[in-house]
């Protein structure tokens, strides 16, 4: 609400009582008549319901406050009663009581129930009371030492099916062997969710193969049949995909390789493109190079190479990723130079298959 001053209140009045003596004055007829402003307002205040009048905003409600037991009341008082620092031996005293008693064991008041009965049994001598209390405690942190523990089992092994860990680490634990089979699971759907992707060139190739090239267990248990040939695989990817890809005219090729340090799809990946990067090294028109998306330390880039036992160097991404528009990590760009046609590979692909992209991009079948 808004209040008029003095000198205010006197200018609406002289606004109401000119408007009629000039009116009166030019022999016009005024709007409040003869009457003086004053025989038409009054000071009498008339209160009525308005229920079309609302707020536009509820009032605050009251704060809620928590009735508290009598004993704390007359401790809450006692202690408002006291200054904040005690100045004087008897405020001491008063709020710390008489230290030549016996001070009772408390817990404090967020405490567990068994651990709170357990120490009021243990104040009143009640031995066997406290005991039977003292089981419930043990009982309880025992089993939230269980709970805890497996926490960060499960928590370790969903850092290694995301990627977030290498998997040499404190998650590698024997004692969390158990959780493997949770990880595999994980990693089984989503390579499932990869093969039924459409739009990429694996959807160009047969279930078989497919599973061939982006799961290196079902590589190795292929492996071991004795008609199984790899120059077979590799045929059969260029006969699918051969017509799909792009062709350099001049026969380059440039492979871009992002990892992840501590991603362990990134440091599988990293070992199967090993072959590349030495066939790179006698290919003047082949280039390779490992990026990290991740703004890692030397030594972490270092470590990535032991671990993953390569022998090529790795540098930052930086604008690179942005470029290539490559947003996780382990993906393989490879480019036609003369063209500016590029295939992006996201997840973990036998080295193979990148090969034989590599090569049908250059135009050397079969070299």
């Amino acid at each position: 609400m808004r209040f008029l001053c003095a000198g205010t209140l006197q200018l609406v009045l002289v606004i109401l009582i000119l408007p009629p003596a000039i009116l009166a004055a030019e022999g016009r007829p005024s709007l409040l008549g003869t009457k003086s402003p004053t025989d038409h307002f009054t000071a009498k205040v008339y209160q009525r319901d308005r229920s079309e009048i609302v707020f536009l905003r509820e009032p605050m409600p009251e704060p809620v406050v928590e009735e508290k037991a009598p004993e704390q009341q007359q401790e809450a008082q006692k202690n408002e009663q006291l200054p904040q620092v005690p100045q004087s031996e008897e405020e001491i005293l008063a709020r710390f009581g008489n230290p030549e008693e016996q001070a009772p064991i408390k817990a404090i008041d967020n405490a567990h129930p068994a651990f709170k009965g357990m120490m009021a049994a243990i104040n009143i001598g009640n031995d066997k009371l406290a005991y039977r209390y003292a089981k419930q405690w043990q009982d309880y942190t025992a089993r939230v030492k269980v709970g805890t523990d497996k926490a960060i089992a499960l928590q370790g092994k969903a850092m290694e099916s995301l990627g977030h860990t290498d998997g040499h680490g404190w998650t590698s634990n024997e004692r969390y062997d158990e959780y493997d089979e949770l990880v595999e699971e994980d990693q089984a759907q989503e390579k499932e969710k990869l093969l039924e992707k459409d739009g990429t060139l694996l959807s160009f190739l047969d279930e078989k193969l497919r599973r061939l090239v982006v799961d290196p267990n079902a590589y190795d248990e292929a492996a071991q049949d004795l008609w199984f040939r790899e120059d077979h695989e590799r045929a059969k990817i260029r006969q699918a995909l051969y017509h799909r890809v792009p062709h350099d005219a001049e026969g380059k090729v440039d492979l871009y390789f992002f990892f992840s340090p501590t991603d362990q799809q990134s440091i599988e990946l990293a070992r199967e493109l090993e072959p590349l990067f030495r066939a790179s090294k006698k290919d003047q028109k082949f280039n390779f190079a490992a990026l990290s998306l991740e703004k890692a330390s030397g030594i972490v880039l270092s470590r990535f190479r032991q671990v993953s036992q390569v022998t090529y160097p790795s540098m930052i991404a930086g604008e690179l990723s942005s470029v290539f528009k490559v947003q996780a990590a382990p993906a393989v760009v490879l480019i036609s130079p003369t063209t500016g046609e590029s295939i992006q590979e996201v997840g973990m692909r036998k080295g193979m298959y990148i090969d034989e992209l590599r090569k049908m991009i250059q135009g050397d079948v079969g070299k």
